[in-house]
């Protein structure tokens, strides 16, 4: 079984893409999921607490990279955080995990995944990197709890949130990323069995 994440609103953002996705895969595929807060305070006890209930095999997590063209799924998450700010106004600088590695790797196929999205229409690339903001702080904890069995996928902004809040920013209609996310899973529980 995968775990899917996503991530709450946050910023200047009133919708986030993420947990559309992570409601959709739940609603046509039944995984588990959890809607994680973009909280440093709260957001990696929330997923642990959830890898605990649900003993996934796997997680897969969603989170939103305004300004990406496209999908982009990242290969590396960084033993790094801060400084930006998170919904409760709070930063947090540094290690992760002060006793971890500089680096956590996935032991997904990255390239292969990414090939797979391309051909089935979805515009897709590798990302060395989860940056340093939560997204990259779930990467960590995520790959830490599951042995490397994880993947962070990096979404756009979507057409729906552009609109409504007249943002001049690169989107992917909301259909192509819930494609994109069900090509994902699919492609990580083929490989999990």
């Amino acid at each position: 079984m995968i775990l899917v994440t996503g991530f709450e609103p946050f910023d200047k953002y009133r919708y986030n893409p993420s947990e559309r996705i992570a409601r959709f895969l739940h609603e046509a595929l039944n995984y588990p999921y959890v809607i994680l807060p973009v909280s440093y305070g709260s957001a990696l006890e929330k997923l642990r607490e959830e890898f605990h209930k649900h003993n996934p095999r796997a997680i897969v997590s969603f989170g939103l990279a305004a300004g990406r063209p496209f999908v982009s799924i990242e290969r590396f998450a960084l033993n790094r955080q801060g400084p930006k700010k998170d919904n409760e106004g709070k930063t947090v600088y540094g290690k992760i995990d002060p006793e971890g590695p500089d680096a956590l790797m996935t032991k997904f196929p990255v390239n292969g995944i990414v090939d797979e999205l391309k051909r089935r229409g979805i515009p897709a690339y590798e990302s060395f990197h989860a940056g340093t903001y939560l997204c990259n702080a779930v990467y960590y904890e995520a790959l830490r709890l599951t042995n490397g069995r994880a993947l962070f996928v990096h979404v756009p902004l979507d057409y729906e949130t552009v609109i409504a809040q007249d943002l001049r920013m690169p989107a992917m209609p909301i259909e192509y990323l819930f494609k994109g996310a069900r090509i994902i899973v699919e492609r990580v529980q083929k490989i999990i069995l």
